[in-house]
């Protein structure tokens, strides 16, 4: 049986200096490769491909995501609005049931038609840019000199332009654009309506019931400490074991949750 050793020097794939080319004398280009981060250069240039100035895409396709997120803020909020508003007693002459539907219906549908619209304004992007970069690609190709790029350029480097780059752009962009402004704004949204909305209220209510809480804790450690004759009379001590574990519980609960409140806030 005869073994076949081959030796891969990645160097070999990985595009040199002029210097080492001219040193080397090679007659193949080496693959190029960037090092380093995604520059901010990049991405304008790749929304550029729109046909648009690419930061005023960016500026378009964020506004479209944060107006959308507000629309399903409200949405969320509307019920509750709703409910605090209803009669809890009699009859409120200026409450109106159907006029409440309304609103809700009307922020539903702008709600669905904002992000309807943010997810075609991302998609459509992309795919101007794909399309603008492919055509660009194949002029330049076609009109490259043979001596200059096609007897020095591997056909597999010109093929992976076509294939693999742009399925890339064509398919796995626009989605991971798509997925990473939607829990982008989500996020956001979350930290935005918690920090102007809730927070000093959660932490209010929070307070007063571990006050609240506070008062059974000691009002069961005098009555266990003055009661101790009859409870081993009747034997209870189980049963008060249980309340003596429980009802600190809950002022525990309170207190854990109003120091994570105040450093969250803090």
């Amino acid at each position: 049986m005869t073994h076949c050793t081959i030796d891969v020097n990645i160097s070999e794939y990985v595009s040199e200096s002029p210097d080492d080319k001219k040193a080397s004398g090679r007659l193949i280009r080496a693959e190029d490769r960037v090092k380093g981060k995604v520059s901010g250069r990049v991405y304008k240039t790749y929304f550029d491909e729109t046909g648009f100035n690419g930061i005023v895409v960016i500026v378009v396709i964020v506004v479209a995501y944060i107006a959308g997120q507000a629309a399903r803020t409200v949405v969320d909020w509307w019920p509750g609005h709703w409910a605090r508003n209803m009669p809890r007693r009699g009859v409120d002459p200026t409450y109106s049931n159907t006029t409440f539907g309304m609103w809700y219906l009307g922020f539903l549908a702008l709600c669905s038609v904002l992000s309807f619209g943010r997810a075609l304004t991302i998609i459509e992007s992309c795919v101007r840019s794909s399309q603008n970069m492919h055509d660009e690609l194949f002029r330049r190709v076609l009109k490259a000199p043979v001596t200059q790029y096609f007897d020095v350029t591997p056909m597999g480097q010109i093929l992976n332009r076509f294939s693999n780059d742009l399925d890339q752009m064509d398919t796995m962009l626009p989605q991971e654009y798509q997925l990473l402004l939607q829990n982008v704004s989500l996020a956001f949204g979350a930290l935005a309506v918690s920090a102007l909305a809730s927070y000093w209220i959660a932490l209010t209510e929070i307070k007063r019931l571990e006050g609240v809480t506070r008062t059974p804790v000691y009002n069961l450690f005098s009555e266990t400490l003055s009661g101790l004759a009859t409870i081993r009379a009747f034997c209870m001590r189980d049963n008060f074991i249980e309340l003596n574990r429980r009802v600190p519980l809950g002022l525990t609960c309170c207190q854990f949750s109003l120091f994570s409140s105040s450093r969250s806030i803090s």
